[in-house]
């Protein structure tokens, strides 16, 4: 991440867990939450959704995303209905209100979560003003076709990968759909 232009993507995936109220995946030390902040006040698309094994195990909770299937009972309701999946997609300004989360007036669902293999994706819709503001501020006397290439790569670059990153929470919504 760059620090001043901030995060531009975040993907979340494993065994969402809490710990002391906040929640967490393995692989990351920030919380939710601290990752979430990143693109606070700006326009976003989010994903949230379990994700079963490939091929999916319809034999267990969740097609084999539910780590709650031996203890009998699931926050999220396996225990009724073994074959629903969570998934919510979402488009709007991100904010915070308290501990809550919000995509323009609707709260993000985060409970769905715990204790099932699940994927967070969070991506900015808009390039981030600073990017943009960087390359029309410049002097055309001064530019250096040298750097402005360089330059054009690494925004290419960057476009590239969030493309892909759409394209994978695509993919995901699609299978759990």
């Amino acid at each position: 991440m760059n620090e001043k232009i901030g995060p531009i993507a975040e993907i979340l995936e494993g065994v969402f867990y809490r710990e002391q109220g906040e929640l967490f995946v393995p692989g990351h030390e920030s919380s939710v939450a601290a990752c979430l902040a990143g693109f606070k006040d700006k326009a976003v698309l989010v994903s949230l959704h379990h994700t079963p094994p490939d091929p999916p195990d319809v034999q267990h909770w969740g097609a084999g995303c539910c780590m709650w299937e031996p203890t009998g009972q699931c926050p999220y309701g396996h225990h009724h209905d073994p074959n629903k999946m969570y998934h919510l997609r979402m488009e709007g300004v991100l904010r915070r209100e308290g501990p809550d989360w919000y995509v323009g007036l609707t709260r993000l669902e985060f409970d769905p979560l715990e204790g099932h293999k699940s994927r967070l994706v969070i991506t900015l819709t808009e390039p981030p003003v600073e990017l943009t503001e960087s390359l029309m501020d410049m002097d055309l006397q001064d530019v250096d076709p040298e750097a402005l290439s360089q330059r054009l790569n690494k925004l290419q670059g960057i476009m590239s990968g969030l493309s892909s990153i759409l394209d994978e929470a695509k993919k995901g919504g699609d299978r759990d759909a």
